[in-house]
């Protein structure tokens, strides 16, 4: 069975898709709560500042650059386990099937795809870097980096 069979499996009615989108949207905006009380506690509860850092940039205010990655990356993480609750409870499919229509993952192609991706975006960076090195500053410092 092909790939695009796969997606005839399960409940397919237009409603569980829209649902499908909403439940996904709506994790998404839970997941970025804990961002938003971080930031607003790190305005001091000042209203005018985190909407003013909230236009710009929240890691203006102080926040530590790794917690702002990690509430950013959760975010991300909710809504995609959002589509999990969805495809798994809503659509009644198995979550592999929005992946691959094999019996199991195919890792030298999820390899194949990373390592491409990797040397395609490794060749435009030195185009640019060689291309015009003025804009790139060289900012490496490994103390720092490994501690």
């Amino acid at each position: 069975m092909g790939f695009i069979e796969t997606g005839y499996k399960g409940k397919n009615d237009w409603w569980m898709y829209i649902l499908g989108i909403i439940i996904v949207f709506f994790g998404t905006q839970l997941g970025s709560i804990p961002l938003g009380l971080v930031a607003f506690s790190k305005a001091g509860g000042d209203l005018a500042v985190y909407l003013e850092a909230a236009n710009d940039n929240f890691m203006k205010m102080g926040i530590n650059s790794n917690l702002f990655l990690f509430l950013m990356i959760f975010t991300f993480m909710m809504g995609l386990f959002a589509l999990f609750l969805s495809v798994k409870y809503i659509h009644k499919k198995k979550f592999k099937w929005i992946v691959t229509s094999r019996a199991f993952v195919d890792w030298k192609r999820v390899a194949f795809g990373f390592f491409s991706w990797g040397i395609l975006s490794a060749v435009i960076i030195l185009v640019g870097i060689y291309s015009e090195p003025e804009l790139y500053d060289w900012n490496f410092k490994p103390i720092p980096f490994f501690t």
